[in-house]
């Protein structure tokens, strides 16, 4: 079980954005939206599709690791000055009626 904040805190080259993105990883597979904030951009490959290394690929055949698909997640880069991406500071009346709905989880109702 998730909760809604996490905050992810340790000395450098302990695993703190290879953790944060495994995590956001799996909760978009499941469906769940993930906000992540990554000032040094550390993670934003993780909505790229992946590809395979051979030495990587060798060690799953030795260890007799069933093969997988490599896949992309979904992502919108938030932008403070709002030109390269999503808005990172706004209004509601700026989100709009969807993206309202979305992050309030409503329904037709």
């Amino acid at each position: 079980m998730a909760n809604r904040q996490g905050l992810t805190a340790g000395a450098i080259g302990t695993g703190k954005a290879m953790s944060r993105r495994v995590l956001a990883e799996r909760f978009s597979a499941i469906g769940l939206p993930v906000y992540l904030a990554d000032v040094k951009g550390a993670i934003s490959g993780m909505a790229k599709t992946g590809s395979e290394y051979p030495k990587c690929a060798e060690r799953m055949i030795a260890l007799g690791s069933p093969a997988f698909a490599f896949q992309g997640c979904p992502d919108t880069f938030g932008d403070f000055f709002g030109q390269a991406g999503h808005p990172a500071c706004t209004t509601i009346g700026d989100l709009g009626a969807l993206l309202l709905s979305r992050m309030l989880n409503l329904n037709v109702t």
